[in-house]
């Protein structure tokens, strides 16, 4: 009976320990970064800030049951299937963190170059690739081959191309007509 709760207590000190140290340090270090921000000025601070609040503290999550999959003795398939799982979960978190900063970047460099741009599209077309890149490292990492995957989206895209020819040819034509204010 004694190892049981051991284990159920090395458990929950490194699961609330890591939960804990993540609040803690998350707070202290967006209240420095809030301090630090000129607003207006400080356009990626601003992203960042807004992007981070509940990421590290996930992060830190991840890191105490990563501490306590290796604290305890699980047969060695069950702590790899344990592992295998925290890892995708820290790779989806990290490109999802990545979707919730790079488009609001890519929105605040066309805002400063005061260019006229369809955001929407180009948000939503940033979003959607690096969800689609980050599913294509999880694949990867759980070791199941993308190339295929890849060489099937790549003909799968070519025959869209050619069968959308004149639309698409028409959607750049407009972009580029916004990007240029050559309308009248």
């Amino acid at each position: 009976m004694e190892p049981i709760w051991h284990d159920v207590l090395v458990v929950f000190s490194w699961v609330i320990g890591s939960l804990l140290l993540g609040i803690f340090l998350e707070k202290i270090a967006l209240q420095r970064l809030r301090a630090s921000v000129i607003p207006g000025q400080d356009g990626f601070l601003d992203v960042l800030i807004r992007a981070l609040p509940g990421t590290t503290v996930f992060w830190f999550f991840i890191a105490g049951c990563y501490g306590a999959v290796l604290s305890l003795s699980f047969r060695p398939q069950i702590a790899d299937v344990i592992e295998q799982i925290l890892l995708v979960l820290l790779i989806l978190s990290a490109f999802h963190i990545l979707a919730r900063i790079i488009p609001e970047i890519v929105l605040l460099y066309t805002q400063k170059a005061d260019e006229i741009m369809p955001s929407g599209i180009i948000v939503n077309i940033l979003r959607v690739s690096i969800y689609l890149v980050g599913f294509l490292v999880v694949l990867q990492t759980l070791g199941i081959s993308v190339l295929p995957i890849i060489t099937a989206l790549g003909v799968g895209g070519l025959a869209v191309a050619l069968a959308l020819q004149d639309t698409l040819s028409n959607l750049f034509a407009g972009l580029q007509i916004i990007a240029s204010r050559n309308v009248l």
